[in-house]
């Protein structure tokens, strides 16, 4: 039986991978290893198949992980990439900038330097003189792996996994983890023998951009959106009554971001509480607030004592992974019926746009930061004019909203007419899910087995 490692580096990762069913696809004709962070073994080995193994990531030194990141500034620093030209990669170089001239200049100076071929293969060289990665040795001798399925190749605690696979001629398969990576960061690490994508925007973005062989590429679908078109989400007074929300009401709800996207996102909450409390929704409505896991709860919990407003933090933040995140099968399920049974979704420039849209559910962009006025380069505002976020303004199926007023009206609208923007919702799905049968995680899967020649 063929042995495959699978990384899991984020929350995000075992998303997409493990509750969508792949690793359970995949473990019934390969043997599969999945590698986590240490601290994060047990809470794996608990949620997997006995038939799946679990085994700790190769944890380089502080040394040796200064070495990796400077042979790859392009990647673990974009605001200093030279080769991608992307406008996403040109905002971030200007807030940089702006941040901290000195230090922005020596950034782009040392990946400059990075970029020349002697310098990094000399320090790959030294990397590997000084680092004998004995540990990494074991891991790969005593299973043998066909092929190395990377879930986030943009994450640095990859790495060292990937480039040893590389150097022992051992394939790599990867799944983008997300619709924004091929215009954010900067140059793939490591070049995949397989490149597995969500759409066909991903696609022209890798061919163009990375210069990726468009005969490697397979488009699948994001299998984490299989969910959404295959379970039973219930009915709306069962989720209503779950939440303690009133049936009679509109549910107006906003997932919060990560607060490094807006530092001030308890003000925007509390333009919709306002707006409720002095009745300037033309409909009876009510707020449910969605924390995100790296967001502090605390920031909403004034709220909770006014009528009609519900916090409720379905995320569990949890140490370990970069995004604060590991999420349940249960926590997707809270998600997918939040975005259903919604009447609006309110959100900042993140996939919940795709997510309501997926059910047809007006979704609105926040695009101020509450009722503090911040320079652009610093304000919530900048993440529409991101490349993956511009695809979705183009389509009008999100009414992208820059200031209370605003917002106030847009939600009005919607609440009165919830068709309005119906088309422009319908193609964001076919642009960004692109497959509705629920069959993206099936695709993966075969991708993998025909790669290995299983049949």
């Amino acid at each position: 039986m063929k042995t495959i490692f699978v990384p899991i580096t984020s929350g995000i990762g075992e998303k997409n991978i493990i509750i969508s069913g792949v690793l359970d696809s995949f473990a019934r004709k390969v043997r599969v290893v999945v590698l986590t962070l240490p601290i994060l073994k047990k809470e794996f080995r608990a949620g997997l198949s006995e038939k799946i193994a679990v085994e700790s990531f190769y944890i380089p030194s502080w040394f040796e992980r200064k070495m990796m990141t400077f042979r790859h500034l392009e990647t673990f620093s974009s605001s200093t990439v030279f080769t991608l030209k992307t406008d996403s990669i040109k905002l971030m170089r200007q807030r940089e900038r702006r941040r901290g001239f000195l230090r922005y200049y020596f950034a782009r100076i040392m990946a400059a330097v990075s970029l020349i071929p002697f310098v990094s293969g000399f320090i790959y060289l030294i990397q590997r003189i000084l680092f004998k990665q004995n540990e990494l040795r074991l891991l790969f001798n005593k299973y043998k792996p066909e092929l190395v399925f990377s879930t986030d190749i943009f994450n640095i605690n990859e790495l060292a996994v990937l480039e040893f696979a590389k150097d022992n001629k051992i394939p790599i398969a990867a799944f983008i983890l997300s619709w924004d990576n091929l215009t954010k960061y900067g140059r793939m690490p490591v070049f995949p023998d397989r490149l597995i994508l969500w759409n066909d925007i991903m696609k022209d973005e890798a061919i163009l951009l990375h210069k990726y062989p468009n005969d490697k590429i397979v488009v699948t679908g994001n299998p984490s959106y299989d969910f959404y078109f295959l379970d039973d989400l219930g009915s709306r007074e069962d989720f209503f009554r779950e939440i303690g929300a009133d049936s009679n009401r509109k549910l107006i709800t906003y997932a919060t971001v990560a607060p490094r996207l807006c530092k001030h996102q308890d003000q925007v909450v509390e333009v919709m509480v306002r707006a409720l409390e002095e009745n300037k929704f033309k409909r009876p409505s009510q707020l449910l607030v969605l924390p995100n896991p790296k967001d502090e709860k605390s920031k909403y919990e004034k709220f909770q004592e006014i009528p009609y407003v519900m916090l409720n933090r379905f995320f569990k933040p949890i140490d370990g992974f970069q995004d604060k995140w590991l999420p349940s099968k249960k926590e997707l399920s809270f998600l997918a019926r939040a975005m259903k049974f919604s009447d609006v979704v309110v959100n900042i420039a993140s996939t919940i746009a795709i997510e309501a849209a997926v059910f047809d559910t007006p979704v609105i962009g926040v695009a101020f930061n509450g009722y503090t006025k911040v320079p652009y380069l610093e304000s919530s505002a900048l993440f529409y004019d991101f490349n993956h976020y511009q695809n979705i303004v183009r389509t009008g199926g999100s009414r992208i909203v820059h200031s209370p007023q605003e917002l106030v009206e847009s939600i009005n609208l919607y609440l009165e007419n919830q068709t309005s923007d119906k088309e422009g919702r319908a193609k964001i799905v076919k642009d960004q899910v692109k497959f509705t049968d629920g069959k993206s995680a099936e695709k993966v899967v075969q991708c993998i087995f025909d790669f290995l020649q299983l049949s």
